[in-house]
Parts: C-alpha cells; sequence; structure tokens
C-alpha cells in the first residue's frame, strides 16, 4: 500500500529484513501494543486489526518497530535516506 501512502508523504527512513518466514502479523502484534492502529488498513489477508500505525513522534515509531524485530529474534536494516 506504499503506492497510496506516498501521494501525501515521502519515504525518509526504513526498517526492514530479508526473510522467507512470514512475520507481518508478528511484528503488528508487537507495535499495535504502542500504538494506534488505522483499522483494515493493509491486513485484508489475516485476522490483524490493522498493519499501519500512528506515532506522535518519529523516534518513539523507530524504536518500537525495532523492539518488535528484537521480540521474534529477527534481523533487520535500519536506513536515513
Amino acid at each position: 500500500h506504499i503506492d497510496y501512502l506516498l501521494k501525501e508523504s515521502e519515504i525518509e527512513e526504513i526498517i526492514f529484513n530479508e526473510s522467507t518466514e512470514k512475520i507481518e502479523c508478528e511484528l503488528s502484534q508487537y507495535i499495535s501494543n504502542n500504538a494506534k492502529g488505522i483499522k483494515n488498513f493493509g491486513c485484508s489477508d489475516c485476522e490483524c486489526e490493522s498493519h499501519l500505525y500512528y506515532f506522535k513522534n518519529r523516534n518513539e515509531a523507530i524504536e518500537s518497530v525495532q523492539n518488535a524485530y528484537k521480540s521474534i529474534a529477527m534481523d533487520f536494516e535500519y536506513f536515513k535516506i
């Protein structure tokens, strides 16, 4: 859904991983404890309430995503563009 989001925004930082494992829902579940989700966004193929979250500030968002990866012991990359 990045094409929809880029109509009104731009990418400044990226946190990602390369894996054959499907971990999106595990990450989403962790992040949902710390942020407000946009209901039904990006999760039409699962039972999650959302895969897009709102944070009040960027540092809080980055920390939550990094901690989500750490909670499932998954390596990740972080880049500023």
